[in-house]
């Protein structure tokens, strides 16, 4: 007892010399002080985060899986302090490899974040290499930003469409110029008098095709874009491609998603080939949309625009169950098909469907029926 007497008595002793010291004061003062401005600056620094600017967009609207883009983010701080240590982040659906980190299909989503030291008034651009593995919807809305626990939501909306992949056009017969009874004999020139509209330069394309008005106008990454005009072709065919994913009744689930891709590559392959050459392409597919729409229909029409619609429509197909495909092809009549070449793809064909395809060979020009197997 003794021995703690005389411990406690020394710290009271050294802690009575603290406080008559002529520096006590000063360094209580000092301490408070220093609280104070620490705390003074986390609250501006809170109030700062929420004016912080910032924007984000993909390089491209839409690509095809394998493809790659870029998605830049721009923040920019607005004021005179400086903002260290400040992560944005954001949640992403997996199927795209962000700067070699790849999101494996199993989590469904992952938490994506950069990390910026802002100093006032200064504007920082970070670009990162995204991969497209998988198709969808690729919707990007709010950012998280954070910093010293706090925690700001600021809207940031950009969206990505992700393709199906296309396939060697060698894997698809017959090919497009082949739909109908007979193997067309009609050759497709570009009309240089009908533009259907504009589009970007490409490698090859003739000096006279430049819509130099469209290239003032046009800007991409800060910098002017040269657009061409895109002309029409002087004969036409039309094609409406019909694609059945009901789901046969002996295949596996596993077995059955692979096909589910594949149709929807082999669709897009042809489309995008028809479209290339000249033609009018329509598409309808019974399967269901992420909004929980029970199908999808384009009527036949031309041009790229039309094209990359209905490529976006594929890209928010999910592998479940919509309406038939007798109902789907029962909704087009003769006269919005006229002239019009079907092409049907489908996993399996029973009796009902069939019946169906003997029936539209009787009223359209030409039916082509296309047995989908990987």
């Amino acid at each position: 007892m003794e021995v703690i007497y005389n411990v406690f008595s020394q710290i009271a002793l050294l802690l009575y010399k603290i406080i008559i010291s002529p520096y006590f004061g000063i360094t209580v003062f000092l301490i408070l002080f220093c609280w104070a401005m620490i705390e003074l600056m986390l609250n501006i620094r809170a109030k700062k985060l929420k004016d912080l600017e910032y924007t984000r967009c993909f390089s491209d609207e839409g690509v095809f899986v394998g493809d790659t883009v870029t998605l830049t983010e721009v923040i920019y701080n607005n004021s005179f302090f400086p903002l260290l240590f400040v992560d944005v982040g954001f949640h992403i659906k997996a199927g795209l490899e962000i700067d070699g980190i790849v999101i494996h299909p199993v989590e469904q989503v992952r938490y994506f974040a950069s990390r910026f030291h802002i100093m006032p008034y200064t504007r920082i651009t970070r670009i990162h290499t995204v991969k497209c593995n998988m198709r969808n919807h690729y919707a990007l809305d709010t950012v998280e930003i954070y910093g010293n626990k706090e925690y700001v939501y600021i809207s940031a909306p950009t969206e990505l469409f992700v393709y199906p992949e296309l396939l060697p056009q060698n894997n698809l017969v017959p090919q497009v110029n082949r739909y109908g009874e007979q193997v067309s004999k009609n050759r497709f020139f570009k009309d240089r008098f009908n533009v259907s509209g504009i589009r970007s330069y490409q490698h090859g394309d003739s000096f006279s095709d430049i819509n130099f008005k469209a290239s003032a106008r046009s800007m991409r990454f800060g910098m002017r874009e040269l657009m061409v005009n895109n002309h029409d072709f002087s004969s036409h065919f039309n094609i409406m491609v019909y694609l059945n994913l009901d789901k046969p009744t002996d295949m596996l689930s596993e077995q059955y998603f692979e096909l589910f891709e594949y149709s929807l590559s082999a669709a897009a392959t042809l489309i995008t080939e028809a479209v290339n050459k000249g033609g009018r392409v329509g598409f309808s597919a019974n399967a269901r949309k992420d909004n929980n729409e029970k199908f999808t229909r384009f009527e036949p029409s031309g041009g790229i625009y039309h094209m990359l619609e209905i490529l976006k429509s594929m890209s928010v197909l999910m592998p479940s169950e919509g309406i038939s495909i007798i109902s789907l092809m029962g909704k087009d009549t003769p006269f919005v098909l006229k002239d019009s070449d079907i092409c049907l793809m489908t996993m399996e064909i029973d009796d009902e469907l069939e019946n169906k395809i003997k029936q539209f060979k009787r009223i359209y020009r030409g039916v082509t029926v296309l047995l989908l197997n990987k």
